[in-house]
């Protein structure tokens, strides 16, 4: 396993001639035993910090969540362990079969899938049963390069309650590179989403202080936003 964020390892792949749906999944698969201890080791608190806006804004038992990108399933391991409770209403989907197998062995998530997230046409043609669903959405880690286009915010948009809120978590650089800010702004300007907070932190903040590989503390930046 190589010792560099994913999104540089995808970026080196996909230069060599694999698709970026197909790195997506290759990459992952062969990271899944190990992505935990990895993470943890340079300082990864996006999954926990976004399991904290879902316990902190009107959680119930009765709440549906939907975490998109859930890989190894480390915001509903958050949910449960700040929550207390076992059985939750929670769903994963993920491009890696390998990072899914990985969650359900939490088992904590009701329902787990495979889905390539950031083509909304197919999204809404393919899984229609996620639609108008979810009191919750968490994104913890799939805003990224080569992992999600821009599209997956009007996924998540539409499998979104009104009311409902999501929160997001993505390097800073790549709000205006990826186009994710654009779509934001639109949402905003329609009056569809209200912005309920955004907080800048760093990602990876232990290397900082000790030397990971190729890691190193990034820009990043926390939102949460409520479906009008």
């Amino acid at each position: 396993i190589k010792m560099e964020p994913m999104a540089e390892q995808l970026r080196k792949a996909v230069d060599t001639g694999v698709t970026a749906k197909d790195a997506l999944a290759m990459k992952y698969d062969l990271a899944a035993g190990k992505y935990d201890e990895i993470y943890d080791n340079v300082g990864w608190e996006d999954p926990r910090m976004c399991a904290q806006v879902v316990l902190d804004n009107g959680f119930n038992t009765g709440t549906e969540i939907l975490d998109m990108g859930c890989g190894t399933g480390l915001v509903g391991e958050h949910l449960k362990t700040l929550s207390g409770l076992s059985d939750l209403r929670l769903f994963g989907c993920d491009a890696s079969d390998g990072m899914l197998k990985e969650s359900k062995k939490r088992d904590i998530y009701k329902e787990l899938e495979q889905i390539y997230l950031g083509n909304f046409e197919e999204f809404k043609s393919n899984h229609s049963c996620l639609l108008n669903r979810f009191d919750f959405i968490t994104a913890s880690g799939v805003m990224a390069d080569f992992h999600a286009p821009s599209d997956i915010l009007l996924e998540m948009n539409s499998c979104l309650k009104r009311g409902g809120i999501l929160t997001l978590t993505t390097r800073e650089v790549y709000l205006e590179d990826l186009g994710y800010q654009m779509i934001i702004d639109d949402f905003i300007d329609n009056n569809e989403w209200e912005l309920m907070s955004k907080r800048g932190y760093e990602k990876f903040n232990k290397t900082s202080e000790k030397k990971v590989g190729d890691w190193h503390p990034i820009p990043a930046v926390h939102l949460t936003f409520k479906k009008l």
